[in-house]
């Protein structure tokens, strides 16, 4: 930060499944240990860009990040049993019976964190490609070409 004093930065991380719960968890410690703030100035932004990760926190953590200002993009595919883990069953959705009660383990669920931006492919031919990186990048370069007269980004504003 020091190199580049004067100069609008941000600090953003990527991963694919591993790699992505761990930038997850990187960009969480730097927030929250203050290494993106600089004295008298504003903030530096924290993003992670996720694919095809899994969850990485209860929902405590997903609350914290939000107030330390972590910004994250799951990119997923329906198709991916990865990004589904852990808590396949009893996760951030399932957490209160019928709208009145919630379940004593509900603290303990783990829970998606960010904006997800969801993609659906499927290959007989070649199953493993519902997690293959290069699928999802290409899919995503697809889609940007496809969309750019979109009038907001992923995090709403306009461009």
């Amino acid at each position: 930060m020091n190199k580049y004093k004067g100069e609008d930065m941000s600090i953003t991380l990527a991963g694919h499944s591993m790699g992505s719960s761990l930038a997850h968890l990187l960009a969480y410690d730097i927030a929250e240990l203050g290494l993106n703030k600089k004295i008298g100035e504003r903030d530096i932004p924290v993003t992670v860009f996720s694919f095809a990760g899994p969850r990485v926190g209860n929902l405590e953590f997903k609350k914290r990040c939000e107030e330390l200002g972590v910004k994250v993009l799951r990119i997923t595919n329906v198709n991916d049993p990865i990004t589904k883990l852990p808590g396949f069953l009893f996760n951030e959705n399932f957490r209160v019976l019928g709208g009145f009660y919630e379940l004593p383990w509900s603290c303990s669920c783990y829970a998606h964190v960010g904006v997800e931006l969801t993609l659906n492919f499927f290959n007989v031919q070649n199953m493993s490609c519902v997690h293959d990186l290069q699928t999802y990048i290409d899919l995503i370069n697809c889609r940007r070409i496809s969309s750019r007269s979109a009038e907001t980004d992923i995090w709403g504003k306009e461009q």
